[in-house]
């Protein structure tokens, strides 16, 4: 999982260089010699650009609100459904919506104005939902890889029953909280181009003290423990279940014969 950074097209990594060029965007900025701004604020496109991006956005948004919200309601309304596999599947999509919610409609935003419109609240409260939302998503997949994985390699020595899983899912919802945690510290709003004071923007800043901690932060906590750590672990679980199931053997017409005549004296006894 990407750092979310309020400013770009997707939940990406706030890094220096990208803050500067949001400012240098914010120099050019003429109200008078540009077509692509409003009377109060510079836009990054024009108008048929952010029409389009508009619309792009809008699909996404409403298509997965329905699908999200369809698996909530299912799970949540047929007791068959209430599996272990489910309920890891269930945050899933309470993790999804919160991604849509707070990393799609802010970047949309981000990607219309140059600077931050959203307010100082928001420039705080936007990246650790975004950073809480992708990383509780990426370890929900991780469960559900584990689980189908115990569940085939080890059917009867080994099961998550629905205590366990619910302690799962805390521990998950847990962790992500406090991963993204940096990102509602180090997040801040404001007029970082003395050329244009006027202007906010949401920008990551570390203190300068805590420079090299930015960058351990970035490789471990976001690049190790959100994407290289469940990846691997999500590759292992599928080519343990492919080996299994590989090397199964195939049943016999005998086998076959066999278990059906095992059924039909259950049936006459």
């Amino acid at each position: 999982m990407d750092t979310p950074a309020t400013s770009s097209s997707d939940c990406d990594h706030g890094k220096e260089p990208e803050d500067q060029l949001i400012v240098d965007q914010a120099h050019s900025f003429n109200p008078v010699s540009t077509e692509h701004v409003t009377e109060e604020l510079p836009l990054r496109l024009p108008t048929w650009g952010i029409v389009i991006l508009v619309i792009g956005y809008a699909l996404v948004f409403i298509f997965g609100v329905i699908g999200n919200c369809s698996v909530l309601v299912v799970v949540k309304r047929l007791r068959r459904m209430k599996t272990v596999t489910n309920y890891f599947i269930f945050n899933l999509a309470v993790a999804d919506l919160l991604v849509l919610l707070f990393c799609l409609l802010p970047n949309l935003v981000s990607n219309i104005f140059i600077p931050w419109v959203l307010g100082s609240a928001l420039c705080k409260i936007v990246p650790y939902i975004q950073g809480v939302s992708v990383c509780a998503s990426i370890y929900f997949l991780v469960a559900i890889s584990v689980e189908r994985c115990i569940s085939i390699q080890w059917p009867l020595k080994y099961q998550i029953t629905k205590e366990k899983a619910k302690f799962v899912i805390l521990a998950i919802w847990l962790w992500s909280c406090i991963v993204a945690l940096p990102w509602s510290i180090f997040f801040q709003s404001g007029p970082f181009d003395p050329d244009n004071p006027s202007l906010e923007f949401c920008i990551e800043i570390w203190p300068d003290s805590y420079q090299n901690w930015s960058t351990y932060y970035f490789l471990i906590g976001n690049l190790f423990l959100c994407y290289v750590f469940p990846l691997t672990v999500i590759l292992l679980c599928y080519l343990t279940i492919w080996f299994r199931v590989y090397r199964r053997p195939v049943p016999s017409d005998s086998y076959h014969k066999a278990m059906e005549l095992i059924h039909q004296r259950s049936k006459t006894a």
